[in-house]
């Protein structure tokens, strides 16, 4: 009895002394074959929608900020000397010079009345705003 007792009491010490045993799932082994999922397939078409998607949007965007750009009504570059002209005939209605280099500036203005110009590009345009780079101000 007394050795029973001693067994007992040595079980008791080292259920308490070890570890509590953790249960997790065994991992699987990744060397098994497994049918494929139907998400590990790459879906080609998915990504042939999103592209056009987009794509469909950013052109939308554009044409949108195209048409309204036409809308506004756009300055016409002249030449210096085309410039002075309208300077000192007093055609011009509103000007405001902008600072863009070092040493140029931009003037943009308004005319009185619309005039018929030839551009640097060779066009005749009937015009009522124009720009001019001055170089030396």
């Amino acid at each position: 009895m007394n050795q029973d007792f001693l067994m007992e009491e040595h079980k008791q010490e080292k259920k308490q002394t070890s570890k509590p045993s953790l249960k997790f799932p065994r991992p699987k082994k990744n060397n098994q074959l497994r049918p494929p999922r139907p998400d590990d397939d790459f879906n080609w078409s998915r990504v042939v929608r999103v592209v056009l998607s987009w794509s469909a949007i950013i052109l939308g965007v554009f044409i949108i900020m195209t048409l309204f750009r036409a809308t506004e009504e756009q300055e016409t570059d002249l030449n210096y000397n085309q410039y002075v002209d309208l300077l000192h005939a007093g055609k011009i209605k509103e000007a405001t010079i902008k600072k863009t280099d070092i040493e140029n500036y931009d003037f943009h203005g308004v005319l009185k009345a619309p005039e018929e110009f030839q551009t640097i590009n060779g066009k005749k345009v009937t015009v009522d705003k124009i720009h001019v780079t001055l170089p030396f101000v």
